[in-house]
């Protein structure tokens, strides 16, 4: 179990770090204008990025014994984009992943997201409207030797409040659909397909210069398609969830910008049969500029999911990690990355409950040719990584070893 309360600590002590006087983000104006490029109607962000060009010993994330390898180039183009309408904007966003391989071209996989936000401000109030929609083709966390395809559909509205300069209120209504295709080996559809009806309040109180205390309160009502086959029965696997997050925000000027946020979960299985989950979960995601020359990197994320594999409801995942960033010269720098994780199973396979550990550790170079004060940059690097899961039950054992290059060019 990870600690990341000292975590918090920190953060808490720097938040009194005197800042930069900068406007506080609003929610009811569109922000960094200047950052956007003039498309007609369409102020744009565009971006582009070439990961992963190289090599992979295990593109099929097997056990050790039936590793296949090969060449492979992940191209990324990406677009932010805001349209302004008097003093209503859309926000928008449209991230495309096409990962393709050199040997086996029946492994080759594309990814789309795309989401937009429609917001018609009021004063000290506003309502808003949003939709997404996710096509992804990816390898389930606890059954990752599948690669799955699945959809979602979300729309979303509600309402922004600002009863204050330092408080900000948003209550949001969403309806999600889950939807995923089957393969060979696995009835991943008949296991995860389902709606998610979820009723989400987001509060957040400025507290000094650039900080503020955040506040996170969801409940969701998940309907499922298909009952959960135990083998020996099939239970009604229909749950309502709560989750509730605090923390704290810090903004630019501070000498760490990002947020940290810790709560609790509880899932309630309707059906008696069905076990429940209830634990602690938390979220870290924050840049700490050590010198003008270093920033190291903190995640870390521990939270509950419906699990793939047979035999279980649900899973608890804890990760974290660190990722220190040196420039030695304004143009060349090196990278340094640990992560470390734990994989949780609540109710147990053949009398053992399951448990895997992972431990990615990955170094590497960079070749900065740009970097704007605007956020857009020319950089290329060099990467070499080691992946191992290691796990208590036979057959999820994994290696990876990855040689890659990489490009950003934008955003």
């Amino acid at each position: 179990m990870m600690r990341v309360v000292p975590v918090l600590w920190l953060l808490v002590a720097l938040a009194g770090v005197p800042t930069a006087a900068q406007q506080q983000e609003n929610k009811l104006e569109p922000s960094k204008l200047e950052s956007y490029r003039r498309w007609g109607f369409l102020r744009a962000r565009p971006g582009f990025e070439l990961t992963k060009l190289g090599y992979d010993s295990n593109i099929l994330s097997n056990s050790t014994n039936e590793r296949i390898s090969d060449y492979t180039a992940t191209l990324s183009p990406k677009l932010d984009g805001l349209i302004l309408l008097g003093r209503s904007f859309v926000t928008l966003s449209e991230k495309f992943h096409y990962t393709l391989y050199r040997k086996n071209h029946e492994q080759n996989f594309w990814n789309n997201q795309f989401s937009a936000r429609a917001t018609v401000p009021l004063r000290s109030f506003g309502v808003f409207s949003e939709i997404a929609v996710d096509d992804l083709r990816w390898r389930p966390i606890d059954q990752e030797d599948v690669r799955i395809e699945s959809r979602r559909r979300n729309v979303g509205t509600g309402v922004i409040l600002q009863p204050g300069w330092r408080t900000e209120i948003e209550l949001a209504r969403h309806v999600n659909r889950w939807r995923y295709t089957d393969v060979e080996t696995s009835r991943i559809g008949e296991r995860l397909d389902r709606d998610e009806f979820s009723t989400d309040l987001d509060v957040s109180y400025r507290l000094r210069g650039r900080s503020q205390g955040l506040l996170h309160v969801q409940n969701k009502e998940i309907d499922f398609r298909f009952p959960f086959d135990t083998g020996t029965a099939r239970l009604d696997q229909d749950t309502t969830e709560w989750r509730t997050l605090a923390g704290l925000k810090l903004g630019p000027g501070s000498s760490i910008v990002g947020q940290l946020l810790v709560g609790w979960s509880s899932i309630d299985a309707r059906d008696p049969a069905l076990a429940d989950l209830s634990d602690w979960i938390a979220e870290l995601d924050a840049t700490w500029v050590a010198a003008s020359r270093t920033r190291i990197h903190l995640t870390a994320e521990r939270s509950p999911g419906f699990a793939v594999s047979a035999g279980n409801a649900y899973y608890l995942n804890t990760q974290g990690g660190i990722r220190t960033v040196h420039y030695f010269t304004n143009v060349f720098g090196g990278v340094v990355a640990y992560y470390l994780g734990e994989l949780d199973f609540p109710e147990a396979q053949v009398g053992v409950t399951r448990r895997d550990k992972t431990q990615n550790v990955e170094v590497g170079v960079r070749l900065r040719l740009f970097a704007g004060t605007d956020g857009r940059r020319i950089e290329y690097s060099a990467t070499v990584g080691r992946n191992r899961r290691d796990s208590n039950l036979n057959g999820f054992d994994q290696e990876r070893t990855t040689f890659s290059f990489g490009a950003v060019l934008g955003f």
